[in-house]
């Protein structure tokens, strides 16, 4: 069964091509890829979190997930205020 194993970063990604036998599991292709999550052991398939026991399927790319540096929505709260600001200081 061949896998895919990515880990991002804004400016680069590393991903390890893996032919595993069935059967195997998240946590499996993640140490066989021997890459190491910055924060930890959180993974998904297509974009959806999954749990490390989640056996896999071939074909599967599985990304390691890093923490977000700032939170979305209190960034967007915050671009709003600033924009509001902007509009109410304009002649």
């Amino acid at each position: 069964m061949r896998v895919q194993v990515v880990l991002a970063w804004p400016d680069r990604a590393e991903s390890v091509d893996l032919d595993l036998p069935p059967g195997s599991r998240v946590i499996d292709a993640y140490h066989a890829a021997h890459l190491i999550a910055p924060e930890g052991e959180r993974f998904a398939i297509f974009g959806k979190e999954v749990d490390a026991e989640r056996m896999l399927v071939d074909g599967e790319r599985i990304d390691l997930l890093r923490q977000l540096r700032f939170d979305p929505k209190l960034s967007r709260r915050q671009r709003v205020a600033a924009a509001r600001q902007r509009r109410q200081a304009a002649p």
